[in-house]
């Protein structure tokens, strides 16, 4: 257990300074010993608690040591198959198979491929496609894929990779290779495919918006801004749906005011609805929030109209967004600043608890804006 780690590490790191040597003498040989120090490794690891790591320390190096072996003396081709074996038996999953190739030398790199090759195409045969991921499938195709791409071929990389994709984010990686390759269309037509398959996938929905963003389809892009806008209304994709709309050739002016009237809209549903709720009228539920029509002003930095929205009748804002806009007010609306963070502060009162940092910071800011005959009886 954790407690036994410390006395059998301080053992099983005496091994190092006794294979070391081999290096110089015979590294064919110290490859043989490496393996074997792993073997052992890898039957503690299976039942140890290596919190601190330090176990998994160890066998990064005696990967590191395998490593320097295989540069000194290459192995052939024949030693794939035991090493394959080997990190069979890693419970961990530790090895750089990038890095041991490299030292490994032409003749391990190509039986490795053969090997990759073979059982990826294996476990294609056996495995029926299921759509739900699958540890092992992913680490057989990933490893193929890495040996085509070590050959130097995007394209043969490229058709690989489309003839297995299934999971979102391996479409992201195939759109990914087209584009640094420069294959525009085909990032394009593989975006779109990974979206109709993944219509749920955040990742799918950025490589297509891009897609269609740098390629002029300015209606397509316009309309998943849009569809971000329903779900989230941040001032900055608010933003983003403005630019959009301007290349899709929408007036300006005219788009803003389409947009803040679905805001406006948005805000009477959602106020009607808290009107009818059946588990009673929570605090505010009479009053308008305003907050995404007040968020996009901040964004456009039209204090005034901000302003004047927020004092409203009937209406009401996130805290946080009021004491936003009061902050940015310049000091003609000193007194404007210091009755928004009043409300602020009422709010922050409601569920402050010593120390009342939060609090004591808004009386201070609000004593810097109250006229000089206000502040003391405040």
């Amino acid at each position: 257990d954790w407690h036994e780690m410390p006395t059998y590490i301080r053992r099983a790191r005496r091994v190092l300074p006794l294979l070391e040597p081999w290096l110089q003498r015979d590294p064919a040989e110290l490859r043989a010993l490496c393996e074997h120090a792993l073997r052992c490794l890898y039957k503690v690891a299976e039942h140890a608690d290596d919190s601190d790591g330090e176990l998994g320390g160890l066998m990064e190096a005696l990967i590191a040591l395998l490593a320097k072996a295989l540069r000194a003396a290459p192995p052939p081709a024949a030693w794939v198959d035991r090493w394959f074996t080997l990190m069979a038996e890693d419970p961990w999953g530790l090895w750089d198979e990038k890095a041991i190739l490299s030292a490994a030398g032409p003749a391990a790199q190509a039986r490795h491929a053969e090997r990759a090759r073979a059982d990826w195409e294996q476990w294609q045969r056996s495995h029926p496609a299921t759509g739900r991921f699958d540890y092992q499938r992913s680490r057989l195709r990933q490893r193929y894929l890495a040996s085509i791409e070590a050959q130097g071929d995007p394209r043969a990389l490229r058709d690989a990779m489309a003839a297995s994709a299934t999971d979102a984010h391996e479409f992201h990686e195939l759109v990914a290779l087209c584009e640094t390759q420069g294959w525009y269309r085909e990032a394009l037509q593989w975006a779109q495919t990974a979206a109709k398959r993944h219509p749920q996938d955040q990742r799918s929905e950025e490589d297509l918006l891009r897609c269609y963003e740098r390629d002029g389809w300015d209606e397509e892009a316009l309309a998943i801004w849009r569809r971000r806008l329903s779900g989230y209304a941040s001032p900055d994709i608010y933003l983003s749906v403005l630019k959009a709309a301007e290349r899709a050739g929408r007036n300006r002016a005219a788009y803003r005011a389409e947009l803040f009237a679905w805001a406006e809209e948005r805000e009477t549903q959602a106020l009607k609805a808290r009107r009818q709720s059946p588990y009673g009228r929570p605090p505010g539920a009479a009053a308008r929030d305003v907050s995404v029509r007040v968020g996009w002003l901040l964004a456009e930095r039209d204090l005034d109209a901000a302003l004047a929205l927020v004092q409203q009748a009937g209406t009401s804002c996130m805290t946080g967004t009021l004491e936003t806009l009061a902050r940015k007010l310049p000091r003609q609306h000193h007194a404007a600043a210091a009755q928004l963070l009043r409300r602020v502060f009422d709010e922050a009162m409601a569920r402050a608890s010593s120390p009342y940092a939060k609090p004591l910071e808004l009386v201070r800011d609000i004593l810097e804006r109250l006229a000089p005959e206000e502040r003391a009886p405040w």
